[in-house]
């Protein structure tokens, strides 16, 4: 090999090299974008020239960061490539990881759920709390055992791809399995009366609060995090999904993955209590986790 194809060649890798690390460089600019868009307040121009705005400083400030650090961005493009490949090959975080978390940031651009914000210090007593306590037996062999069918029977391929959101995947069978078979049956005349969840597990019926604390119970029973929450004559179920970090993960599981049809043209409803922890609804009134409340005020709170 002579000294000018040795050089050439050399020019070759230099040039791709060089125009790999461009392309990835702005590649940078939509998530750049994303994260502007998310951390500034919204101020509804016309026409959207805010977020038009937004987009033109992230193309100037990769495009300046790109030619001042170009030999820095190099290397940064050659060790992102080595750690997304050994994440692929281990199955830790890898190419398809960080495409569907990008695909998470878009999703929740276009799609936001509903919050409303619960403040503990206007709660008033719990009613029944020491019956309903008593009645989340959720240690008993037939709740988890009705935990563990619905858990075999529902989403196990979601759960093999989203293996860092096991917990709640499965959490989410329980809610599938009781929601889409449970029947409303009033309690006794004249009586409140509290169902064991082990009593209703064989049955799928009751009345809100049987419906409360058989799906707490069942949560539980799986080391899910969940509580009851009373309000105007009706009491529902909420799990802890984590913050609002978390929300976007799940938000998009359940709109895309695990209740596509069931949540269709719904929003995500939801509460945020004084501590900034996500609480998602758990009705029964709805198949696909997070749908609308029956009544928006919150009397109290029982997390067991």
């Amino acid at each position: 090999m002579n000294e000018s194809t040795k050089d050439t060649r050399e020019d070759s890798g230099v040039e791709f090299l060089y125009k790999a690390t461009g392309l990835f460089a702005h590649v940078l600019t939509l998530p750049l974008f994303i994260i502007f868009h998310k951390m500034t307040p919204d101020p509804d121009w016309s026409f959207h020239l805010d977020r038009i705005l937004l987009l033109v400083l992230a193309v100037i400030v990769v495009e300046s960061f790109f030619n001042t650090f170009r030999q820095l961005l190099y290397l940064v493009f050659i060790g992102l490539l080595a750690y997304l490949s050994f994440g692929s090959l281990t199955g830790g975080y890898g190419f398809h990881s960080i495409y569907r978390d990008y695909q998470v940031m878009l999703f929740s651009m276009k799609d936001n759920p509903n919050p409303v914000e619960v403040l503990s210090t206007y709660f008033k007593p719990f009613p029944h709390k020491e019956e309903i306590k008593e009645a989340i037996d959720y240690t008993h062999p037939k709740v988890r055992g009705f935990a563990m069918k619905a858990i075999s029977k529902h989403f196990q391929k979601e759960v093999n791809r989203f293996p860092n959101e096991r917990k709640i995947i499965q959490c989410f069978a329980v809610f599938k399995a009781i929601n889409r078979q449970w029947n409303y049956v009033n309690d006794p005349s004249q009586r409140e009366y509290f169902s064991k969840a082990s009593e209703t597990a064989p049955y799928l019926s009751g009345d809100c609060d049987d419906h409360s604390i058989f799906m707490v119970a069942c949560i539980k029973a799986i080391g899910g995090q969940a509580r009851i929450v009373n309000t105007t004559n009706h009491l529902y179920p909420e799990i802890l999904i984590g913050d609002q970090e978390d929300l976007e993960r799940i938000h998009y599981l359940i709109k895309n993955e695990l209740f596509e049809r069931e949540s269709a043209g719904k929003k995500i409803n939801y509460h945020v209590d004084d501590q900034q922890r996500v609480w998602l609804n758990l009705d029964y009134t709805s198949q696909s986790p997070g749908g609308p409340f029956m009544h928006p005020e919150v009397l109290s709170v029982l997390e067991y």
